[in-house]
């Protein structure tokens, strides 16, 4: 077995046995990449709470136009809602001067980080071509908040004269547009069509007239006389018909006493033939009927005949009733006939009544005759003088539509801009959010700390427990030690970078391309780091001296890695420290790999790829070299 894989074989040996620290190795740099994948991963107008900004604002605008709001809206859509604007005009509605102090004195108690004071004329006096000063009071302590302020209110404000004054110059031609065609319309349309309805109106005056002359009133007052008459014909009738059956209902009742009288005659006839068959029932009794026959026969005679004369009495007696009932039938006739004549004479009352009503509404009509006929006289000469003014209207808009069209007919953007830039990004904001770019930077940096951190700290706990001084007593060199602990930091490494780069592609969603020649490059750089560990793990003689160490190393390498502070705005003397630092190159050339998705190809011409990678080889080569001499020199000094 090769003795750098014993090294590196013990190593991971070792390492893994400290589950602790196998478990922070993997977990504090995915707790790191995910908090910043959740503060960089939004779309790019995505912002915290913004920047606090008070503002005074007591434009009060001129034609519906607040140019002071435009700007504040300007400023929320250019900086991405970088600004959080607290509006104190309400609360000193009356008094500007007293809103400006406060907004002063909340500054310098850094309570905001800027003040903005909008006075009363601001669009008045930049509508008339006035000039107007916006004043804004910054917090100039903060120096990243106070250039970034600087950025966004002077680039609004050098903007604001073109923007808004183009948009107010366009929005009040596009008025003047849509005014222009709306009198083109009115001109084809309604125009045209008000002629036509206010002559169809006077023509239909004009047969409202004739048909109101063609009613003769006195027809209608004829034809409600004619009904009176009716009516009173009509109830002199009823008076004959109710007279008739008074009649009737007197001859009922006399016809009604002697038939109770028959009945009466009946009654007693019938008592009288009972009594007598009475008499015969008792005679034959007495003479032992049936025993003698000739008396008998002669009572049976006599029973018999009684017998018929009371069916005959039963017979008129049952005439008599049918009599009382038919009697009684046409009572109730007369009484229905008599209901039936109270009836009429109430509905011919209320005809009467309605033939009065009647006559009154004629009435009515006749004034509404008459008082229509001067309100059609009147707005027939109204619609005549309505169709001289139309004519006089329709001139005047031919004018103001000949005007409109030569004051609009140029295009105010190049008066107010004539000159215009026109700026295309190569990424396409929408697809790409801030994450997908500084991705390369954060692993980057965790790489860098965690291969640090890793080797330099290692080698001084071999050192410390004595671990180191056995390996020097070995048969291993300090090459193989370097190798060994270079594989051995690779394979651990080699865990946190996929891990890193699975998380920014699953978990958020970045758009990694040559996925492979990135890690290759992420591996290259650890190299570089664990090489640099082990310088400073060679030269520390405690674990807080290798520490503080990494930290004095690693925060300028993060400040000048590009990722904090653009190289392009960085002083010479530090660009030319930047230009040796591996972190530079190691991102530069994951970059290049992934965002701008380009192959190296070393046997043409190198771009900053091929740079980049030939950089970093270059460096890991002398970070060997000198960890192999600082290792030599640490085990003489051990040994001596």
């Amino acid at each position: 077995m090769p003795k750098f894989f014993a090294v590196a074989v013990k190593d991971l040996k070792v390492f893994f046995r400290r589950k602790s620290t196998t478990a922070l190795l993997l977990l504090s740099p995915i707790i790191v990449i995910v908090f910043l994948g959740v503060l960089f991963g939004g779309q790019r107008a995505v912002v915290g709470r913004g920047l606090p900004m008070v503002v005074c604002n007591y434009d009060e605008g001129s034609d519906g136009v607040v140019i002071a709001s435009e700007f504040l809206s300007v400023l929320s859509n250019v900086s991405g809602n970088a600004f959080s604007y607290n509006e104190l005009s309400q609360t000193f509605a009356l008094n500007q001067e007293a809103c400006r102090q406060f907004a002063e004195l909340n500054v310098r108690k850094g309570n905001y980080a800027a003040g903005l004071f909008f006075p009363k004329a601001f669009t008045y006096n930049i509508v008339n071509g006035n000039g107007q000063t916006l004043e804004m009071y910054m917090d100039n302590s903060k120096l990243e908040i106070s250039t970034i302020e600087q950025a966004y209110v002077g680039a609004v404000t050098q903007l604001i004269s073109i923007e808004v004054g183009s948009q107010f110059v366009n929005k009040v031609w596009e008025k003047l547009r849509r005014t222009d065609d709306q009198i083109g319309q009115l001109q084809k349309e309604r125009i045209p069509s008000a002629r036509s309805e206010l002559e169809a109106t006077r023509s239909n005056l004009s047969a409202f007239n004739d048909r109101l002359n063609s009613f003769d009133i006195q027809s209608f007052y004829n034809s409600v006389a004619e009904g009176k008459a009716s009516l009173s014909e009509a109830s002199s009738r009823l008076d004959e018909l109710s007279a008739s059956s008074q009649r009737a209902r007197s001859r009922l009742n006399s016809a009604q006493s002697d038939l109770s009288a028959a009945r009466s005659y009946a009654s007693q006839a019938s008592s009288t033939v009972s009594t007598a068959r009475s008499r015969v029932s008792s005679a034959k009794a007495s003479i032992g009927c049936p025993s003698a026959p000739a008396g008998c026969t002669e009572l049976d005679q006599v029973d018999s005949e009684l017998s018929a004369v009371a069916n005959q009495v039963y017979q008129v007696q049952s005439k008599l009733d049918s009599y009382d009932s038919e009697i009684t039938e046409s009572r109730r006739e007369l009484d229905q006939l008599d209901a039936s004549v109270v009836v009429m004479r109430q509905k011919l009352s209320q005809s009467d009544s309605k033939l009065d009503s009647v006559r009154d509404t004629i009435r009515e009509f006749e004034q509404f005759k008459s008082d229509s006929l001067a309100l059609v006289s009147q707005t027939n000469s109204r619609l005549a003088k309505a169709l001289s003014d139309l004519d006089a209207l329709s001139q005047y808009l031919d004018d103001a539509h000949r005007e409109i069209r030569e004051f609009t007919s140029k295009n105010p953007e190049n008066v107010v801009r004539p000159i215009l830039l026109k700026n295309a990004d190569s990424f396409d904001w929408k697809a790409f959010r801030s994450i997908d770019f500084l991705i390369y930077g954060i692993i980057a940096i965790i790489v860098m700390l965690s291969s640090l951190l890793l080797s330099s700290v290692a080698l001084v706990k071999e050192r410390s427990s004595g671990v180191f001084q056995r390996v020097l007593i070995s048969p291993v060199s300090s090459w193989s030690f370097v190798l060994g602990k270079l594989v051995a930091s690779q394979v651990l490494l080699l865990v946190e970078v996929a891990l890193l780069f699975a998380i920014a592609a699953f978990v958020f969603n970045v758009k990694l391309w040559n996925a492979a020649l990135v890690v290759s490059v992420a591996l290259l750089l650890a190299a570089c780091f664990v090489c640099l560990g082990l310088i400073i793990g060679a030269v520390s003689r405690t674990e807080n001296t290798a520490i503080l160490s990494v930290i004095a190393l690693s925060i300028p390498m993060i400040f000048i890695s590009g990722i904090v502070f653009p190289y392009e705005f960085m002083p010479v003397p530090v660009q030319i420290i930047t230009d040796f630092s591996p972190v530079t190159f190691g991102i530069a050339a994951m970059k290049y790999s992934s965002l701008y998705q380009v192959t190296p190809n070393f046997f043409s011409v190198w771009g900053p790829m091929e740079y980049s990678l030939a950089a970093l080889f270059a460096e890991f080569a002398v970070f060997f070299l000198l960890a192999v001499l600082a290792l030599k020199v640490l085990g003489s000094k051990e040994q001596g």
